[in-house]
């Protein structure tokens, strides 16, 4: 289940849109089970940006190894091409915590698991780690599949 909130910062239009690329991209990661397992928030979080550097950000709310349960903030004031990415960005770190694709190591902060695949963030710059790498790659063919399946291509930049 997935729940969009403080929804007044974000037109009609573009809520719809991103309730549907929430669908797609949950129905592409997750078997009907697992997805009606999971339960994620939505907060659109007006000056993330400007506060935080930052227009999205997901974390787990309940267990650090295979979470069911996530909180994702977004800056509602972007282009709607950019809300779209944003959200398809956070939704593949889900699925990467989701399925144990990707944890942090309890002995160090800084150490995270991906696929097996030890990495320190304090030696690794934020562009190089595998799961920023596989999120911001996904994130934009997940909105040109979206949009191309919903007769919508061509119609927004998924832009960062």
């Amino acid at each position: 289940m997935i729940q969009f909130r403080n929804i007044k910062h974000v037109k009609r239009e573009q809520l719809q849109h991103m309730k549907s690329m929430a669908n797609f991209v949950l129905d592409k990661f997750f078997t009907e089970d697992k997805k009606d397992a999971l339960r994620i928030k939505v907060i659109f979080k007006p000056n993330l940006f400007k506060e935080e550097n930052m227009y999205g950000n997901c974390i787990w709310d309940d267990d650090s190894y295979r979470p069911e349960e996530f909180t994702i903030e977004m800056e509602p004031n972007q282009k709607t091409g950019l809300l779209l990415n944003t959200l398809a960005h956070e939704l593949v770190h889900v699925k990467q915590w989701a399925k144990g694709e990707y944890y942090q190591l309890m002995r160090t902060s800084s150490v995270y698991k991906f696929n097996g695949q030890r990495v320190d963030t304090e030696k690794v710059d934020y562009w190089d780690t595998p799961w920023e790498i596989e999120a911001h790659g996904r994130a934009i063919g997940l909105v040109v599949q979206w949009a191309r399946k919903n007769n919508l291509k061509g119609k927004f930049k998924a832009e960062v």
